[in-house]
């Protein structure tokens, strides 16, 4: 049976540039539609907007960066904003993101994934 763990990474705060831009810091490597984002600070942006569907980057200050299809989640998430991350065969991937309590996002995953 594969172990699934989720873990809850708290963001450091969100940019004042724009409401739609998470800064978080990630304390392990995490895999993210196949790209290795590197431990240390990342930024997470919605590219499109859409009624269910919407496209996010990942960006790692170091250059890595990925896109992925996600699904806005409707139910109300009692924490700050920030990413939960899943253990999988000892790899974190991303699994959601938060960007205020009431602004979740569900990654969609490949069935490679």
């Amino acid at each position: 049976m594969k172990a699934l763990l989720a873990v809850l990474i708290a963001a450091l705060g969100l940019s004042a540039a724009s409401a739609d831009l998470l800064r978080v810091t990630l304390a392990a490597p995490v895999f993210v539609s196949g790209v290795e984002l590197p431990p240390g600070v990342c930024t997470v942006q919605e590219m499109t907007h859409g009624n269910d569907n919407m496209v996010l980057l990942i960006r790692a200050s170091s250059g890595e960066q990925a896109t992925v299809l996600a699904n806005r989640i409707s139910n109300n998430h009692e924490s700050n904003p920030g990413v939960v991350l899943r253990l999988q065969n000892g790899r974190y991937s991303l699994d959601q993101v938060w960007l205020s309590a009431e602004d979740g996002f569900q990654i969609l995953r490949s069935k490679a994934e």
